[in-house]
């Protein structure tokens, strides 16, 4: 159950925080995916690529907000030396650098800007920092560190969208990890900093040391997006997972679901040039998902969108609207593997490209009834005010009213 309940549930003081919090999440998400836009490229077959970024450039474009990012994710790790105010003084020193940073025409002014993930979030990430720089000065540390910590959280929907330089490995690594407990923690700082072989890696040997099979599924999900989206080699992720398998105890369900990965990985190698239309109908196929099929395929479909949205290409779809409602199809079959507000996002960047079009109203037709399933539980479905106005906006868009011109996306 999400967010939601709490609406059903709690209090009105209860249902505004919640309702704030859930619109907050939701631009940490867009963070994590601007943090990554500039940085990758992907395809099936790989290949090489007039954009791809090298590590000069990331270098250059990315280094004050991975040096921030870095000591705030560090200082996190100590929560009681966090919340007790003995180092208010750094945390709001480089959570101010953080927010600077988004402003420079550096970021703007990038190769890699014409990726439209790229250009609309530098306005999402600019009023998230704002506010939790705002919050930290108004003495709410516990609300800071949930944010800090929020961020590698949100890291494998975009890290692991496009391929391409890994972050220089920082000398101070290893000094940090041994301070960390957690292997989680460390797993998803890797993933976080771009050291894509290494947090594969560590996924996966949580997973096997795991005697818990939901942990074990949430592991093999990180493994499984970033050998799939990242390394792109079906043979070389099908010897790792018959490697994981052998010889473990695993449930029917475990060994039924991941049956199913390795036919789609045979299906990847004996032919990486399928379709994209062909894959998300085969990923979507609600038979082959009821028993936890497909995953492949739409991966795949999610890789390659992504790689063509960065490359301005045509391949698969008319125009980036198309573009943008088929990526949201494929991610919203995808809630365990990424942040579930990634088709909110996507759709209502395509009704705004498409207004008053067939296209603009099948994407506000899936988008409602995604936040009305986000908003709804056992006691029934219940909309916030804010909710209910933005749709009403985005419907007017899609059909054609005039008058409708603002907009988050």
């Amino acid at each position: 159950m999400r967010l939601s309940q709490a609406f059903l549930f709690g209090s009105d003081k209860m249902k505004h925080t919640t309702a704030r919090i859930y619109r907050i999440r939701i631009t940490i998400a867009f963070f994590m995916v601007f943090l990554a836009a500039p940085l990758l490229i992907i395809a099936d077959t790989p290949k090489a690529s007039p954009n791809l970024p090298t590590t000069e450039e990331i270098k250059g474009e990315m280094q004050t907000l991975y040096q921030s990012f870095h000591q705030l994710f560090r200082h996190s790790i100590n929560e009681k030396k966090f919340l007790s105010g003995e180092i208010d003084g750094e945390i709001q020193s480089l959570l101010a650098d953080l927010e600077n940073s988004f402003h420079k025409d550096e970021l703007r002014k990038s190769r890699f800007s014409s990726e439209p993930t790229y250009r609309f979030l530098l306005q999402s990430i600019a009023r998230m920092v704002e506010d939790a720089n705002t919050r930290f000065k108004e003495g709410e540390r516990g609300y800071a560190l949930w944010q800090i910590k929020s961020f590698s959280q949100y890291c494998i929907s975009c890290h692991t969208r496009l391929k391409g330089a890994e972050f220089p490995n920082p000398s101070f690594d290893e000094q940090f990890f041994s301070e960390i407990k957690d292997p989680l923690v460390i797993a998803d700082y890797l993933l976080a900093s771009r050291q894509f072989e290494r947090a594969a890696a560590a996924f996966l040997s949580i997973a096997k040391k795991s005697e818990i099979p939901y942990e074990r599924d949430r592991m093999l999900a990180k493994w499984l997006t970033i050998k799939v989206r990242v390394g792109q080699n079906p043979t070389v992720i099908l010897e790792e997972l018959r490697n994981y398998k052998n010889g473990r105890k695993l449930s029917r369900r475990e060994n039924s679901e991941l049956f199913l990965w390795e036919q789609g990985l045979k299906r990847w190698e004996k032919d990486a040039q399928t379709p994209i239309e062909n894959l998300l109908q085969s990923g979507l196929n609600k038979e082959q998902q009821i028993s936890g099929g497909g995953v492949i395929e739409l991966l795949r479909v999610t890789a390659t969108i992504h790689r063509e949205l960065n490359e301005g290409t045509t391949l698969h779809a008319k125009n980036e609207a198309e573009k943008l409602l088929l990526l949201a199809q494929a991610y919203r079959e995808l809630p365990g593997y990424f942040m579930y507000e990634l088709p909110e996002m996507l759709l209502e960047r395509a009704i705004r490209l498409q207004a008053d079009t067939e296209l603009a109203r099948k994407s506000f037709l899936l988008l409602r009834e995604i936040l009305i399933g986000a908003y709804s539980g056992s006691g029934g479905t219940y909309l916030p005010d804010d909710v209910k106005l933005h749709l009403r906006e985005l419907e007017d868009i899609a059909y054609g009213i005039p008058g409708q011109e603002t907009g988050r996306v």
